[in-house]
């Protein structure tokens, strides 16, 4: 039975359309087809403008960006014996403006820590100080009393981020390829100590953190609870904004 790929836009009408996952000569479906598929479901003039997921059956969102997500979403099928899977197209307009003015102050915050840093910074940015800086400002970043949940969320992000599994999985992947241009660019925002390039790189390269975030929790499966934890608790946090 060939396998096939639903995909769906959400809202209170969604619209379908199925896309077999791979040709008759078995070559693979591209990310180029599938987001040109989902564009013209959408009517959508920036094919830019969305994002493409699927939910694990560990509950997990995966986000589909790379031709070789596309070949994770076949093994996943393959391993579960799956015929079909759906794969939901989420448009980011406006909520990219209204998430980059959700996380404005928190960001302010860690780098006004930064700047208040006693400790010399590392001169080389690499990605590993990049890590140690931020280590060192939340660190000194001062939470309400009453504000329980950011106080757990930040001292879980300090766990994670002090993690040796965690550092070395950064770093390789820092140094492969597929993500060299990305840890260069976060990397120079973080020892620029501004808030706005920060925003604006995170927001710029949303789709890439995501998958960069997916292949840190496979590479570092001990710490995948606390990792979803705090996306969990930063997405919830987004939400409360956008009501």
């Amino acid at each position: 039975m060939t396998k096939t790929i639903e995909l769906t836009t959400i809202g209170d009408e969604p619209l379908t359309q199925t896309l077999p996952l791979a040709s008759a000569a078995g070559e693979l479906l591209t990310v180029a087809t599938l987001r040109a598929a989902a564009a013209a479901l959408l009517a959508s003039e920036n094919e830019q403008n969305f994002l493409l997921r699927y939910t694990d059956s560990d509950g997990d969102e995966v986000t589909i960006a790379h031709d070789g997500d596309v070949k994770e979403l076949a093994n996943y099928m393959a391993d579960e014996k799956l015929d079909s899977v759906t794969v939901s197209v989420a448009t980011q307009q406006p909520a990219g403006r209204r998430a980059a003015s959700a996380v404005q102050t928190q960001l302010r915050g860690l780098v006004t820590a930064m700047s208040k840093l006693t400790t010399a910074k590392p001169k080389q940015p690499t990605p590993a100080n990049a890590m140690n800086l931020l280590v060192a400002s939340l660190q000194t970043m001062d939470v309400a009393e009453d504000s329980e949940e950011l106080a757990a969320v930040k001292q879980q992000l300090l766990d994670v981020l002090e993690d040796e599994e965690f550092k070395k999985a950064v770093e390789e992947l820092c140094a492969s390829e597929e993500f060299q241009d990305l840890a260069g660019v976060m990397v120079t925002a973080i020892y620029a100590e501004d808030a706005q390039a920060i925003e604006e790189t995170v927001m710029a390269r949303f789709d890439e953190l995501l998958v960069f975030a997916q292949r840190l929790v496979a590479r570092c499966p001990t710490l995948k609870p606390t990792m979803i934890n705090v996306v969990k608790s930063c997405m919830s946090g987004l939400q409360q904004r956008r009501g």
